[in-house]
């Protein structure tokens, strides 16, 4: 158990609020929240793409990759709590005959913190530097064109210094693309898209703390607290999502572009241990080039406390600029360069959050 002075190192277990809860009297805390958060600009901006086919999607519902054209990557960062940072990548490459492969690193980087001892209590000098960190493998397939299965395994880990923690999670997921033959007329697309997915399904032994007997300082209040050789479990939180989603786009002859394409999606998060959700997002793109976005959540409700609801406007708001250039003549290959920008309101709308991301797509050969 957690003894002498009062766990007040806000800015490292926020997110991981195994600290707060693994308190006298409890035998399981919980750890490694961050999954739930978001890890992009475009999902922060409209929810969890769990309806959207995207390269970008496999973190909330591999099979969406199962769409990927070509080879894509992205670079997506953020600020977080007291100026700690969230850094991640994807790759994603699609053929149309033996799937479509991702990969992803999800990092949170917090302050550096120093570690202090009974003969130092002011700090020893010695510093170390809390992250956490996901890193995840997808595969999925295609049938057709509109259905699509995909899985992913993750392996996560998290070091505090003389807290550390790992473990392996299994997500899956469907996805189906359903064009509105009835209504694609005059140039005018219409699709509705639906998705589940199962996401941090635990692979393996239930995860454990290990703590070292050191002490961390908070830089921040300068209140410490002191930890002892221990092993103790964890819960770690797991969510199925449902989403479904409506696509309208029109193309006309006389442009080289879509003339503009709108998507609303409406996405339900069931959590066994964080707050169930209840989101709708949407996004706008003109000529290809522009995309607006914006997300409002519905409904939140924590685990056994009273139901919070919000603004139905003002979730969270961003905007992308892409750059296609094969389309604008400047190159001979396919490639659409991308700049995302979003944000977003935290819990209870205390904290918002800049989401900053870098993406592009390739595609020199037809793979789908």
């Amino acid at each position: 158990m957690f003894r002498g002075c009062s766990l007040t190192i806000r800015y490292v277990f926020l997110v991981a609020t195994m600290v707060t809860r693994l308190t006298a009297g409890e035998e399981n805390g919980v750890g490694f929240t961050f999954l739930g958060s978001r890890p992009d600009a475009r999902s922060a901006a409209i929810g969890p793409m769990v309806a959207i086919p995207n390269a970008w999607s496999a973190f909330y519902n591999p099979a969406g990759i199962a769409f990927v054209t070509g080879f894509d990557m992205s670079q997506s960062t953020n600020d977080y709590i007291a100026n700690s940072t969230i850094n991640f990548w994807t790759l994603g490459l699609g053929h149309s005959r033996f799937g479509s492969l991702a990969v992803n690193n999800y990092l949170f980087n917090y302050l550096r913190t120093q570690i202090t001892n009974e003969e130092h209590p002011d700090g020893t000098g010695e510093y170390y530097h809390p992250y956490e960190k996901a890193f995840s493998a997808s595969y999925a397939y295609a049938w057709s064109g509109w259905l699509a299965v995909g899985i992913s395994h993750k392996w996560v880990r998290a070091d505090y210094g003389p807290v550390t923690a790992k473990v392996q999670f299994n997500d899956i997921g469907i996805m189906a693309r359903l064009p509105l033959v009835w209504l694609n007329t005059s140039g005018y697309h219409h699709e509705m898209s639906a998705g589940f997915s199962s996401i941090n399904n635990r692979a393996g032994k239930k995860p454990i703390f290990e703590a070292s007997g050191k002490a961390m300082t908070d830089r921040l209040s300068g209140d410490s607290a002191f930890w002892y050789w221990e092993y103790k479990p964890m819960n770690t939180p797991k969510f199925d999502f449902w989403a479904f989603a409506y696509t309208l786009s029109y193309q006309s002859d006389a442009w080289r572009f879509t003339v503009f394409k709108g998507m609303i999606q409406l996405v339900y998060k069931d959590a066994n241990l964080l707050d169930d959700e209840l989101r709708i997002g949407t996004e706008w793109t003109i000529f290809d080039m522009l995309s607006l976005r914006a997300q409002t959540k519905n409904f939140e409700k924590p685990k056994n406390k009273p139901q919070y609801k919000e603004k139905l406007i003002g979730g969270a708001y961003g905007a992308s600029v892409i750059i296609p250039l094969k389309a604008l003549a400047l190159s001979q290959w396919d490639i659409t360069p991308r700049i995302d920008w979003t944000r977003s309101r935290g819990l209870y709308e205390k904290q918002t959050y800049t989401y900053w991301n870098f993406g592009i797509q390739m595609n020199f050969w037809n793979t789908k």
